[in-house]
């Protein structure tokens, strides 16, 4: 019998709606304590073996197989506000960008820093790599997790650290005003005001076997193309809606089609676990996890870090 481990957006500085049929379920789930790398905690729940692959080499072999160099990083397109006295990614700021977007940003970056090391791949989904001939010794944060927050103390870290911050820096000043963005702003589009690179890694050849299904939105998780199983939720699966905020006009979709069902399936006896996920906390509710004399508290209560539970 399996689990399903279900991500969704934190607590983001924007405006907070109630979800009323979450708040119940986290009100019965039991608290497991922080968690510092939602994927790879996610990949142990699900997959019972070694650690996660890094996501970007992840992501890059899924995509295009081998390729020549030695590391990768994720080069994620973002939206920073400078405020009187910090910057910070807007709500709205880890953007998305098209096949044809993606691939002008790639071909111009290699034409403009060399193209050797590193050189910028722009893969047919949209998302954006750089690839490195060396290995790098450093530590990043997922994008996601700052949306609304201030960046300062989030840029890479570790012996390669400099190195990267001082590639932003320059990436920074290469965007501004910079063709695609001019687009983007006659489209009503916010402009990229930098690409974050994070989820570090040595190159894979193939990647590792992950037993679970995937539905979602998350670009390293996609790479596994296992779909859900047709009909009822009957064993371990992964869905990743980390863009997604509860009470959000996308969450009521993402309730009816995958939430709901997962409670149904959890209720039943068809799978074991319902792990909740969103920021750096997680929770686990179990068929039998009923704790009737528990208030419901807004969902965000239980996900933010200086509230706890």
């Amino acid at each position: 019998m399996g689990s399903i481990y279900f991500r969704f957006a934190a607590p983001d500085g924007g405006a907070l709606e109630r979800a009323p049929r979450l708040e119940r379920l986290l009100a019965r789930a039991s608290a497991l304590g922080p968690v510092s790398d939602w994927r790879a905690d996610a990949f142990r729940c699900l997959a019972g073996q070694g650690p996660a692959p890094a996501p970007a080499p992840a992501v890059l072999v899924a995509a295009c197989g081998a390729v020549p160099g030695a590391s990768a990083v994720l080069a994620t397109p973002v939206h920073c506000v400078v405020g009187t006295s910090n910057v910070r990614l807007a709500t709205d700021g880890v953007l998305r960008l098209g096949a044809v977007q993606a691939s002008a940003l790639a071909v111009d970056f290699n034409r403009v820093f060399g193209g050797s090391e590193p050189r910028l791949l722009a893969l047919p989904s949209g998302a954006l790599l750089a690839v490195f001939d060396r290995y790098l010794q450093c530590d990043s944060v997922d994008p996601e997790t700052l949306r609304g927050r201030d960046i300062a103390g989030h840029l890479p870290s570790g012996s390669d650290g400099p190195a990267l911050r001082g590639l932003m820096s320059e990436i920074e000043m290469w965007l501004f005003d910079h063709p695609v963005n001019r687009v983007r702003l006659a489209a009503g589009e916010a402009p990229i005001t930098g690409l974050w690179l994070w989820g570090q890694g040595a190159l894979l050849s193939s990647l590792p076997p992950f037993p679970a299904w995937v539905a979602g939105d998350d670009a390293v998780f996609s790479a596994w193309a296992a779909g859900p199983p047709v009909g009822a939720l009957t064993s371990a699966g992964l869905l990743a809606f980390g863009s997604v905020r509860p009470g959000s006009a996308a969450w009521g979709p993402v309730e009816r089609d995958w939430l709901l069902p997962a409670i149904a399936a959890l209720d039943s006896g068809r799978i074991a676990r319902l792990d909740l996920s969103a920021g750096t906390q997680r929770f686990a509710a179990s068929a039998r996890s009923w704790r009737f004399w528990r208030r419901t508290h807004p969902w965000w209560h239980y996900f933010d870090e200086e509230i706890g539970r």
